[in-house]
């Protein structure tokens, strides 16, 4: 009953509003006076009139820019008085007592209204800008009855009609589009204003700092008012404001709101104050206290800076373009594009204070200005830089598990800063067990004097069985800084300089290890792959381990530096002892499972005590041009003597604590570098280290990082955990019953039930009772690991629990027993290799497009360089081109022979802006920051692509080199192409994309053809003739001499003619070659000598595969192979070995041929495309990353607007390679060939 009688009322004020009643009259134009409401501009236009009661104000709304006002519909009372009357006829059916206060409160708020709006209308004519919307509030149910339709609700359809208690239709041109509010996922009564909310121009707001305070937390009084609300309205759900927030109506002044605020209740202003009792309130039933949140506008001081910035930053062009514009396009771009609306409205919202400081203790605070960059957002969680639009949405991310981790961080490293310096009673505790680590785990006098004998012993072996060599010990040997489980470090050298140098000593003491002085040490190993190859072995009778590498002098003079600072002071071996042996517990002094090397935790040690003043920096007191030169123990202690520098007096434990607090908390990882040669902080940056993980210069080689042995990022969240475990350890005062206290908080976080949680001046009081007996610790590993260990993370795959050592992706398959076919296969083998031969050859139209190309650019060219020549290099020459390889050219200039005093990057420039207005050439694209700077074009007629270099006369010397063996023997070239269009099928032909060049394949042809038995070919390089001794050939600072007379090679060369074997067999024992005989561990592949050439004597230990240059001894072809690759290539191989001496009986379907059959990459490449780890994940090419590839945000990557002509090459008619379109991030995958032949 009561629910129909709120209903009535309801339809009756409904009626008086809108005019439906028998009695209304519907009145002229000139008795209502418009009364328009714009919500995009936010303006108000009305009169006054004069209220009776038959007609009252007639308000006339318009909805957007496409909306219309709506007409009359007869007189009825202000907007607000009508709402607030439905309110309470809702809320009087169920509370009839106070219905009667109910009232007289309606009637007096509508007085002070109707006063309110003539003040207002009165002020809205004389000032126009100042009118403003009315605010007031609404209930709920008025609400929803008063927006019942919007085009987003599907609830009800366009052409439902809407009828009263009477049966008379209610028009729906009075509905207007809900204003935009969300659901509070609590029961609240927000209370609806009445003006729309205007756009946001996000585009013209500033970059504000999301700096939280606490003037936009203002207190909010309970309200009168109690209904609630379970289940949301669908209008309510499908708003776009985020949940818990309800928009401001009226536009209140952003710049009164920060002002300040009266009495707790919000910001001091006239707008302010004369709607605060219409913005939305919440109350709670429990009482619980509840305030209000104001996210204030962004600034328009801020706005306009920004857009001054962005002045700046235009073309100057640009604006003298728009200078120059018509006043009429301009003017009709303004009528056709409104204008934005550059005014803000506060995010206001309302929240519970328990929940605000929960918040706040975890890392949560309400933002004090509106985010340029997340208009919606209302918190910012400081600790994991989110914003975050809604109070759920809070609960959601405070629970995420890298909140929760950098929440534990935030307050360990609180607990840091608050943390009060230990008693002396406790100090005397930390100090004496600090010293009985170094009694127990470092290097006693009985040790040392154990190490140095045997050092001599294995000294005197050393000396006899190789002549002109020894061994000299550095490292804990001479430092004393080792820990008892230390191996003892030795390195070979030279008794005299006289003595060649010679990087295979290791692999020969290597093999007198394992032979004749294997019963004296055992356990013998080495790793000869790494950067520094070493050989581990046991002395068995003396119980010790050494490590014996080839080049040590960095780390002798190490060794002499520590020992200098070791004798300045004696608690340096003390605290390094102590952090060596926690870095051992914890396992990160094992560079080989990813961690630091053991000397890398000294020079640490070294670095704090130096930022402390305990330990002087000795490199600068010599005040020397050397870098390496530093200022000896001796010296300074006279230094000291004369009261010249002073050190820091700490104790022991203060340094000890001080060390670990460094470490975990103050020094700057992600900027800083330890150095021990200078005093002020070193920047990574001017190292080029990156910012991840921890970096430490060596002092004798400053470009090595040798935190690079920390390869994997979860490595080195375990190291620093374990650092400030140890800190947190060693800080708290560990008792019988456990630590004192984990956290200390500031005395209004404390959580007065944990008692492990206290204040600095509680933690202060408790130190103080404690007694020496009763404070405790133990170095024991799952104290400081809490359960957790090294993570073991392979650098190759990424997975964990196996280094690269121990990768399935690096292992190759063995090649295994297989038949040998028959002498009809190897006939069939012979033609396919002769076929291959003949349809990729070059012609001699090949060779005349490349001769055209030549005398065209060196023509065009010539008009800016009148002195420039051209010359022609690589495989357009070489013998082993395709008919579609580039074109390789070298510019020259007559009047400089060596190039001496050209900029090469000016000349790439200027050459090819100047090509690009030929119209004979495409793609120009200048390459100037390369080793060699290049222009890369295409020639339009032909297709061919061309490279244009400067100066490569070695270059040109590799071209002549390789052109002399074809003309040796023919096999060569054959050889040649086989091993190119294997590599070109099986996608392994590609140095820029991280494999090796068709050079190099070529150079693996020729050595093999060099150590076959007998030999197709000679060593050009070694060829001795009878006659003076040969003049060297320097190009380049590089002897580039070779036999270049291939007719008189018989006379020179006894082996001339020897090696008879077909084609397809030298091709099959190539593949074996290099799928099993060749030791890819040791040696290297050279053309320039026929004995072995091993990795140890180029130092070349990194690559898996090393291929050097003929002429240039310093450069290895493999170098940009890497690991994943070199094994794939290997796999390759093993494949093709397999594949190709396997007889066909029978050419199976779908081939056309032999040839197509057998170079099938379905079937050479089965275990998947090429590794592509160190290319761009766009192009695939490396030497970039993907954010600074050229054809990032291309659409026709790689596709040319103009298209080149069709060429016209009868003969190459026959020859059809198809590759399918390049994916992104991907490499081409080639297809099958099919190939055409001549019979």
């Amino acid at each position: 009953m009561a629910e129909s009688t709120s209903v009535a009322h309801l339809e009756q004020d409904l009626k008086k509003l809108l005019g439906i009643t028998s009695s209304a009259n519907v009145p002229t134009p000139s008795q209502s006076a418009p009364n328009s409401a714009c919500r995009r501009n936010r303006k108000v236009v009305s009169q006054p009139e004069k209220s009776d009661t038959s007609a009252t104000k007639i308000t006339k709304v318009s909805r957007g820019k496409n909306s219309e006002s709506t007409p009359d519909k007869g007189p009825q009372k202000p907007l607000a008085n009508q709402r607030k009357e439905v309110s309470h006829s809702e809320t009087s059916s169920s509370t009839k007592p106070v219905e009667k206060s109910v009232k007289g409160e309606n009637a007096s708020a509508n007085l002070k209204d109707d006063s309110a709006q003539e003040k207002k209308n009165n002020v809205a004519q004389k000032h126009p800008s100042r009118q403003q919307i009315p605010n007031e509030s609404t209930s709920i149910s008025g609400f929803m009855r008063d927006r019942r339709w919007h085009q987003d609700d599907q609830t009800t359809k366009k052409d439902e009609r809407v009828l009263s208690s009477n049966g008379e239709e209610i028009p729906q041109n009075w509905r207007q589009p809900p204003k935009k509010i969300s659901q509070v996922s609590r029961k609240v009564t927000p209370k609806e204003s009445n003006s729309s909310a205007g756009e946001q121009n996000s585009s013209k707001r500033a970059n504000l700092s999301e700096a939280t305070v606490a003037d936009n937390v203002n207190d909010v009084s309970e309200g009168t008012t109690k209904s609630e609300y379970k289940e949301v309205p669908k209008h309510l759900l499908e708003s776009n404001y985020p949940v818990g927030i309800v928009p401001s109506c009226p536009p209140i002044d952003s710049a009164a709101l920060s002002n300040g605020e009266k009495n707790g209740a919000g910001p001091v202003s006239k707008d302010a104050e004369t709607h605060r009792d219409e913005l939305p309130q919440m109350t709670n039933q429990d009482g619980e206290e509840v305030v209000r949140i104001v996210v204030l506008p962004t600034p328009p001081q801020q706005q306009r800076k920004k857009g001054v910035k962005r002045e700046k930053q235009e073309a100057p062009g640009k604006a003298e373009k728009d200078r120059s514009s018509s006043s009429s396009s301009s003017s009709s771009e303004e009528e056709k594009r409104p204008r934005p609306n550059t005014v803000q409205q506060p995010l206001i919202f309302n929240i519970h204070r328990p929940e605000l400081e929960i918040f706040r203790r975890r890392g949560v605070l309400p933002l004090k200005h509106i985010s340029p960059k997340f208009p919606r957002a209302i918190f910012h969680c400081r600790l994991c830089s989110f914003h975050i639009s809604s109070i759920p949405e809070v609960y959601r991310h405070t629970k995420d598990d890298r909140h929760v981790r950098l929440q534990k961080q935030e307050m360990n490293r609180q607990t840091a800063s608050l943390m009060p310096l230990p008693t002396p009673e406790i100090a005397d505790v930390i100090e004496q067990f600090v010293e009985n680590i170094y009694h127990c785990s470092g290097l006693t006098k009985g040790d040392l004097k154990i190490r140095k004998s045997a050092t001599e012993i294995l000294k005197n072996m050393i000396e006899m069985a190789f002549p002109g060599f020894t061994i000299r010990p550095y490292g804990s040997i001479i430092t004393e800084l080792g820990l008892r489980a230390s191996d003892v470090n030795v390195g070979l050298l030279e008794i005299s300089p006289d003595t060649k140098k010679d990087g295979l000593i290791i692999i020969q003491v290597l093999s007198w290890l394992r032979g004749p002085a294997s019963n004296t040490f055992r356990h013998i190993s080495d790793d000869l792959n790494c950067r520094t190859p070493v050989i581990h072995f046991r002395y068995e009778q003396m119980g010790i381990t050494f490590a014996m590498v080839v080049e040590s002098e960095n780390a002798y003079k190490t060794t002499i530096l520590l020992q200098q600072y070791r004798d300045i002071d004696p608690r340096f071996a003390v605290l390094t002892v102590a952090f060596r042996t926690f870095a051992r517990i914890c396992s990160l002094d094992q560079p080989e499972l990813g961690s630091l090397p053991s000397h890398a935790f000294t020079l640490m040690v070294l670095y704090y005590l130096q930022q402390d003043r305990v330990l002087p920096v000795l490199h600068q007191l010599k005040k020397s041009d050397r870098e390496d030169d530093y200022m000896t123990a001796a010296e300074f202690l006279q230094m000291k003597k004369r009261g010249e520098w002073v050190p820091k007096d700490l104790t022991l434990a203060h340094l000890w604590l001080g060390l670990l607090k460094f470490y975990a908390y103050t020094f700057t990882n992600n900027e800083h570098a330890v150095c021990v040669r200078s005093i002020e902080p070193l920047l990574r940056s001017t190292k080029n280290w990156g910012n991840r993980r921890i970096a430490i210069e060596d002092p004798f080689h400053c470009n090595v990082n040798m935190g690079a042995f920390m390869s994997t990022a979860q490595a080195f969240e375990f190291f620093i955990d374990c650092i400030r475990n140890i800190f947190h350890y060693f800080w708290v005062p560990q008792t019988a019953n456990g630590p004192l206290f984990v956290h200390l908080l500031l005395p209004g976080e404390i959580n007065i039930d944990d008692p492990l949680q206290c204040t600095p001046a509680e933690a202060v009081r408790r130190m103080t009772a404690l007694k020496k007996e009763d404070v405790k610790w133990d170095f024991q590993p799952e104290k400081i690991l809490l359960s957790k260990r090294l993570p073991v993370i392979c650098t190759v795959c990424g997975a964990d629990g196996h280094t690269k050592q121990k990768c399935t992706e690096l292992e190759v398959p063995d090649v295994g027993f297989i038949p040998p076919p028959d002498f009809s296969y190897f006939a069939l083998l012979d033609n396919v290799c002769w076929n291959i031969f003949r349809n990729f050859a070059q012609r001699e139209v090949d060779t005349a497009n490349r001769k055209t190309i030549q005398k065209e650019l060196e023509t065009h060219i010539r008009g800016d360089y009148p002195d420039a020549v051209l010359s022609m290099f690589g495989s357009s020459c070489n013998g082993f081109g395709f008919a579609d390889s580039d074109v390789d050219l070298c510019l020259t200039f007559e009047s400089n022979e060596d190039g001496k005093g050209i900029d090469f990057v000016a000349v790439v420039k200027k050459l090819a802006n100047s090509l690009r207005r030929n119209r004979f050439f495409c793609d120009i694209i200048p390459i100037s920051s390369a080793k060699v700077p290049i222009v890369k074009l295409r020639h339009r007629p032909t297709g061919l692509e061309s490279d244009i270099s400067l100066y490569n006369q070695l270059g040109r010397r590799n071209s002549q080199l390789l052109a002399a063996y074809c003309a040796i023997d023919s096999r060569v070239r054959i050889l040649g192409y086989m091993t190119k269009l294997l590599a070109k099928q099986c996608e392994i032909g590609d140095a820029s994309r991280g494999s090796l060049s068709s050079y190099a394949y070529t150079l693996m042809v020729i050595h093999y053809l060099q150590q076959v038995t007998p030999p197709v070919i000679p060593v050009l390089q070694e060829i001795k003739f009878e006659g003076p001794d040969r003049e060297k050939y320097i190009v380049e600072g590089w002897d580039t001499w070779f036999f270049e007379n291939a007719e008189d090679l018989g006379r020179v060369w006894p082996h001339h003619g020897t090696n008879r074997e077909p084609p397809s067999t030298l091709w099959l024992g190539f593949l074996l070659y290099y799928a099993k005989l060749f030791d890819y561990r040791l040696q290297v592949v050279s053309i320039r000598q026929l004995k072995p050439l091993f990795r140890l004597e180029k130092m070349w230990t990194d690559r898996p595969i090393a291929i050097e240059d003929p002429f240039d001894l310093s450069h290895n072809l493999g170098s940009g192979v890497s690991l994943r690759m070199g094994a794939y290539i290997r796999r390759v191989f093993v494949t093709a070995r397999r594949f190709f001496q396997t007889p066909v009986r029978a050419l199976p379907p779908h081939f056309s041929s032999l040839e197509e059959y057998l170079f099938n990459p379905k079937v050479l490449i089965a275990t998947g495309p090429p590794p592509n780890d160190r290319g761009c994940l766009i192009c695939g090419k490396v030497g970039h990353k993907a954010k600074e590839c050229d054809n990032r945000g291309k659409r026709n990557r790689g596709q040319d607007q103009n298209p080149p002509l069709p060429r016209d090459n009868p003969q190459n008619a026959a020859q059809e390679v198809q590759y399918p379109p390049q994916k992104r991030g991907t490499p081409p995958v080639a297809q099958k060939i099919k190939i055409t032949y001549e019979r």
